[in-house]
C-alpha cells in the first residue's frame, strides 16, 4: 500500500506492523503537515455491519479521550469499503518489543511505566471507556521514555463471549481478567488485572499462566493462583509483589477498585519497597454464613403389646398403669415435637436477612437497625458520596444474623479535599508529577501563545483551590507563537523610508540594507528585495533591501608642495601665487610672509595640468608647469 492516498490526504509511506484486526502504516498527512499512524481494518471485518457499528461508537468515543499517556486518535473513516483509524504517530516501540530487548524489568523501571499506565486507565475510566485489552503490544514507549496506550475502545467491538483459536485472541488471553475469561460482566476493575499480569511479566520475565491453547490459558485465570513473582526474581520488593498479587485477584471486590488506589500504592512502594501497607480482603469479610437445619425425620415407631394373658384381669392396678403408660407417652411425644420442630421455628424467628443500607443516610439506617433490633457501629471515611452517606456495612445486605449481630456502618465523611498546586510556568511533564502529587488528574488543552513549547500558561481550577482529591485539573499548554503568514509586497522602486513603512504595514521588518553604486540614479532607492514580492512567508520575518547609492566623479586633485623663500637682503616681502589652468588663472595664495616664517610650505591644489607661478613683492619669484 506503499504511496497510496487515503480519504484525500493521507499518503502512506510504509507499514509499521499487523494484528488480529487490522494492519497499521505510517503516513504523512499533507494538510497539517505530520506524521499519523493509520490503523486499516482486514477485510474480514469489514463486511460485518453489527461489528462496523460498533467498531465507530467505540472509536469515536475513545477518541474523546485527550492524555498524555493515550494515543489520540484523529479521525475515523472509510475508502471504498476500507475502514480505518487515524491516530497520533508515536516514534517508538511497544512495551513487548521492548522487554524482548532487554528482559526482564528492574522493579523501579516496570513501576514507573504501571504508573503511566494507570494514568492512562484512570483518565479513560473516569470518562466511562474500559480498555478490555491491556497488553504489551498495546503499551507504546516513545523515544523520550513516555508511556502511551493505544487501542482504547476498540476491543470491545471485537469482543465475544467465546474464545477461539485465533491469532487475535492467542495474544490477549495471557492478560484476560477471569471475568473475561468466562464471558462475564467486565468493568475497570478488569483492566487492572490485565495490568497486573503485564506488571507480573515486566519483572519476572515470564508469563503467569501459559498453555498450548487458548482455552488452556483462560481456565488457568478461571482456576489457578500465580506463582509468586518472588520465585523468578528474588529482587522483587516485598510490597511491589503484594501489589501485583492484589491486582491479580480472581475476585473482582479483592482487587484494586479504581487506577487512582493501585497508583497511590505503587508510589509507595518506591518510596517504602519493603512496607507492609498494601491490604487485601479476605473471603471472610464479605462471605455468607449459611446456617441450615438439619431435617428432623420423626420415625414412626410401633410398638408391640405384650401378648397379654387371654385372661382379662380387671384388676384396678392394671387400669391405672394403663393410664400413666399413656401419659407418659404424650409427655415424650411433646418434648420430641419441640426439640425437633419448637426450636427450629424459634430459630428462625431470631434470623434476620440483613437491609441493604448502602445509600441510605446515616440516621434512616440507623433507625431500620433499630427497628430490627440489631446494633451497629459506626466508622467515617473520606468518600465522594455525600457526607453521613452509607457506603459499606459488614454483612452485607441478604445475610442471615441473630439479633444480637453488630453492623458496622461505613459513613461518607464527604470527599477529601486537597490544594491545587500553582503550575503555571512549569514544562507539562513537571506539571503533571506536581499534580500527580497532590493526589489529582490532568486533562491537557493546548493553545498557542507567546510562551515556550509545552509551557502550562492557564490552569482551572486556578492554584490554592479546594477540590475533591482525585479530581481533575485542566492545563492549557503552549504550541508556541502562532505561525501567522503574510505575502511580500513589492516595494522595488520605492524610497527606503517608504519602502520601510510599507513592510511594516504588512507585519514586515526590513533586514539587512546594502547599497549599490549606480550611475544616473537617484540615491535611496530599493532596486532589489528578498525575499521577493508575491512570497509568504511568517508574519515579523525581515525583508532584506539593495538601495541605490548616487556615484560621486573621482577626484583628479593633486596636492604640490611650493616653498617660499625671501631674499636675503628683505625681512618680509608680498608673497603671491597664481595658479594657471585650462585658460583660467587663480591666486591660492597673497599675504605679507616675513623672514623668520621662511622657508614656508604652501600646498597648491591642481587638476590636470598647470602653471604655477610665485610672486614676490609682485616681480616672479619662480614659474613651474605640472602635468
Amino acid at each position: 500500500m506503499d504511496d497510496f492516498v487515503i480519504g484525500n490526504r493521507y499518503k502512506v509511506e510504509e507499514k509499521l506492523g499487523s494484528g488480529g484486526m487490522s494492519v497499521v502504516y505510517k503516513a504523512k498527512d499533507a494538510v497539517l503537515n505530520r506524521y499519523v499512524a493509520i490503523k486499516v481494518l482486514r477485510s474480514e471485518f469489514a463486511t460485518d455491519e453489527e461489528f462496523l457499528q460498533r467498531f465507530r461508537t467505540e472509536a469515536l468515543a475513545a477518541a474523546s479521550l485527550s492524555h498524555p499517556n493515550i494515543v489520540s486518535i484523529y479521525d475515523v473513516g472509510e475508502q471504498d469499503g476500507m475502514y480505518y483509524i487515524v491516530m497520533e504517530y508515536v516514534n517508538g516501540k511497544t512495551l513487548k518489543e521492548f522487554m524482548k530487548e532487554t528482559g526482564r524489568l528492574s522493579p523501579k523501571d516496570a513501576t514507573t511505566i504501571a504508573i503511566q499506565v494507570l494514568r492512562a486507565l484512570d483518565h479513560a475510566h473516569k470518562k466511562g471507556i474500559v480498555h478490555r485489552d491491556i497488553k504489551p503490544q498495546n503499551i507504546l514507549i516513545d523515544e523520550n521514555g513516555i508511556v502511551k496506550v493505544t487501542d482504547f475502545g476498540i476491543a470491545r467491538a471485537v469482543s465475544t463471549g467465546t474464545i477461539i483459536n485465533t491469532n487475535l485472541t492467542i495474544g490477549s488471553v495471557h492478560y484476560f481478567s477471569p471475568e473475561q475469561a468466562r464471558g462475564g460482566y467486565v468493568d475497570n476493575r478488569s483492566d487492572l488485572y490485565s495490568l497486573g499480569v503485564v506488571l507480573y511479566e515486566m519483572v519476572t520475565g515470564v508469563l503467569p499462566f501459559d498453555g498450548d491453547t487458548p482455552i488452556s490459558i483462560a481456565l488457568k485465570h478461571l482456576q489457578e493462583q500465580p506463582i509468586k513473582p518472588t520465585l523468578y526474581n528474588p529482587n522483587i520488593p516485598k510490597s511491589l509483589e503484594a501489589i501485583i498479587l492484589k491486582a491479580m485477584q480472581k475476585d473482582i471486590l479483592l482487587r484494586y477498585q479504581s487506577a487512582s488506589e493501585m497508583i497511590q500504592d505503587l508510589k509507595n512502594s518506591l518510596i517504602e519497597p519493603e512496607g507492609d501497607f498494601v491490604k487485601i480482603e479476605s473471603h471472610e469479610n464479605a462471605a455468607t454464613k449459611q446456617f441450615q437445619l438439619e431435617k428432623i425425620k420423626s420415625d414412626n415407631t410401633s410398638v408391640d403389646p405384650k401378648k397379654e394373658s387371654k385372661e382379662k384381669r380387671k384388676d384396678w392396678i392394671y387400669v391405672v398403669a394403663g393410664i400413666l403408660t399413656a401419659l407418659i407417652i404424650v409427655a415424650i411425644g411433646w418434648l420430641i415435637f419441640y426439640n425437633a420442630i419448637g426450636k427450629s421455628l424459634t430459630y428462625q424467628e431470631d434470623n434476620i436477612t440483613m437491609p441493604d443500607l448502602v445509600g441510605f443516610s446515616i440516621d434512616d439506617a440507623k433507625a431500620k437497625l433499630d427497628e430490627l433490633g440489631l446494633t451497629y457501629t459506626i466508622e467515617e471515611q473520606n468518600d465522594p458520596a455525600e457526607k453521613g452517606t452509607v457506603i459499606n456495612q459488614d454483612p452485607a445486605a441478604g445475610i442471615k444474623v441473630k439479633k444480637d449481630t453488630t453492623v458496622k456502618l461505613i459513613v461518607s465523611k464527604g470527599p477529601e479535599m486537597v490544594k491545587v498546586p500553582d503550575v503555571v510556568g512549569l514544562n507539562i511533564k513537571d506539571a503533571q508529577i506536581e499534580l500527580d502529587n497532590s493526589g489529582l488528574s490532568v486533562e491537557i488543552k493546548k493553545d498557542y501563545s507567546d510562551k515556550p513549547v509545552d509551557t502550562v500558561i492557564e490552569q482551572q481550577p486556578s492554584a490554592n483551590q479546594l477540590i475533591e482529591k482525585n479530581g481533575t485539573v485542566i492545563l492549557t499548554v503552549s504550541l508556541g507563537p502562532k505561525i501567522e503568514k503574510v505575502v511580500v509586497p513589492d516595494v522595488t522602486g520605492m524610497n527606503i523610508v517608504d519602502a520601510k513603512d510599507v513592510l511594516q504595514k504588512n507585519g514586515l521588518n526590513v533586514g539587512n540594507v546594502t547599497y549599490k553604486e549606480v550611475a544616473d540614479r537617484e540615491s535611496d532607492i530599493v532596486i532589489s528585495q528578498s525575499p521577493s514580492y508575491g512570497q509568504q512567508v511568517v508574519k515579523g520575518s525581515t525583508v532584506d533591501l539593495i538601495v541605490t547609492k548616487k556615484v560621486e566623479p573621482k577626484s583628479t586633485t593633486k596636492i604640490i608642495i611650493k616653498t617660499v623663500i625671501l631674499p636675503s637682503d628683505l625681512e618680509e616681502a608680498n608673497v603671491k601665487i597664481v595658479v594657471s589652468s585650462n585658460g583660467n588663472e587663480s591666486i591660492v595664495f597673497d599675504r605679507i610672509v616675513k623672514k623668520e616664517e621662511t622657508p614656508l610650505q604652501v600646498k597648491i591644489p591642481i587638476t590636470g595640468p598647470s602653471t604655477i607661478r610665485m610672486y614676490i613683492n609682485d616681480q616672479l619669484s619662480t614659474e613651474e608647469t605640472v602635468e
